[in-house]
């Protein structure tokens, strides 16, 4: 059967990095006279390593930097195109060690995550945008989003990465040592924002390295045969056996660090934090990552989904490791959770 569709051009995977400014020419028809306003997007173009896309040496597009484009509809029968890289502080110490060749400092692509060994994870801004507005704002604010890193207020006018939300020292890293200049940060691409309540919700949180391997599976398996045998030699054995694991396993922050808080702003004053718990008592972990969450009248929707990022990005893709690679290897889940949090709940200081 022959299609009448055309086939998609090959070129739509080719991304330049060249920031600009310029009317754009109108080939067929005329643009509606009352046509106006802006069209935002933002979709990653490489690194300063790869200089466009595709990169030469084969990792996903999706590893890049987030250009900016803002197509304007402000003059009658025309529109303009303005183009600029959304560049936070880890953009320019990425600039700085690659043009300068330091193979110490540079950073590397992992799969979907840029790491540098001593600076730690570039947050690339090249994901989405969340427009919100506070009471007292006098225009809607757009923000550009990472899974990997803070959200960052643009200037709608220059394109220009203006301020995080949130201070560092709000923010939980998923890994502590070394302390890296540019924190590892898990959070999600797709925070919420409710127009009603003027409330901002995101999420921060942590995989650790058990979790990854699935370690804590074990564990969860001498906590259960614990239970199951309350006296005796064999209870003793499980005992000693789960003590000797906990010490290999609990030697440092990467192998205990599980935590999902999750976070509300209202646009003046610091974070709102809570950590998320179980119905049962026990600490939420994220088996694969929060993507996207979502928000209602009642209750702040958390999806735990098949996407990787993170720190087992690093792991899986050292070459040099093959057995740490295998073991790290990331296996989508055909399921998806979801967490539901009743924001009547959300009081200060409290666990939810």
């Amino acid at each position: 059967m022959v299609s009448d569709f055309p086939k998609v051009p090959r070129s739509i995977m080719n991304a330049y990095r060249d920031e600009s400014a310029i009317e754009m020419q109108i080939f067929d028809g005329n643009l509606p006279d009352d046509l106006q306003g802006h069209i935002f997007i933002v979709a990653p173009v490489g690194t300063v390593s790869s200089k466009g896309l595709p990169d030469k040496n084969g990792n996903t597009f999706m590893n890049g930097d987030g250009m900016i484009y803002r197509l304007d509809f402000d003059q009658k029968g025309k529109v303009s195109l303005k183009r600029k890289i959304a560049k936070s502080p880890d953009y320019w110490a990425d600039k700085v060690t690659h043009d300068n060749n330091n193979e110490l400092l540079k950073f590397r692509n992992y799969g979907l995550v840029r790491f540098s060994d001593l600076l730690g994870f570039r947050n690339e801004l090249n994901t989405a945008f969340l427009p919100i507005k506070f009471p007292g704002d006098p225009h809607e604010r757009l923000l550009v989003t990472y899974d990997a890193g803070r959200p960052y207020e643009i200037d709608t006018e220059t394109l220009e990465a203006v301020t995080p939300i949130g201070e560092m020292k709000e923010w939980e890293p998923l890994i502590n040592q070394p302390p890296y200049p540019f924190k590892p940060i898990l959070s999600t691409a797709h925070p919420a924002f409710d127009p009603h309540k003027s409330e901002m919700f995101t999420v921060n949180y942590s995989r650790s390295l058990p979790n990854i391997l699935g370690i804590d599976k074990i564990l969860d398996v001498f906590n259960k045969k614990l239970d199951e045998t309350s006296r005796g030699t064999d209870q003793e054995r499980y005992k000693i056996a789960l003590a000797l694991l906990k010490k290999i396993i609990f030697e440092s922050n990467l192998w205990t660090n599980n935590f999902a808080n999750l976070m509300r702003w209202d646009g003046v004053n610091s974070l709102q934090k809570w950590q998320l718990i179980n119905l049962n008592g026990s600490p939420v972990k994220i088996r694969q990552s929060i993507h996207q969450i979502g928000v209602t009248q009642d209750y702040v929707v958390l999806m735990d989904t098949a996407f990787a990022t993170g720190i087992e990005q690093v792991i899986s893709n050292f070459p040099e490791i093959p057995l740490i690679k295998e073991l790290a290897r990331f296996i989508p889940s055909p399921d998806t959770i979801l967490y539901l949090v009743e924001r009547n709940k959300l009081q200060e200081n409290e666990e939810i």
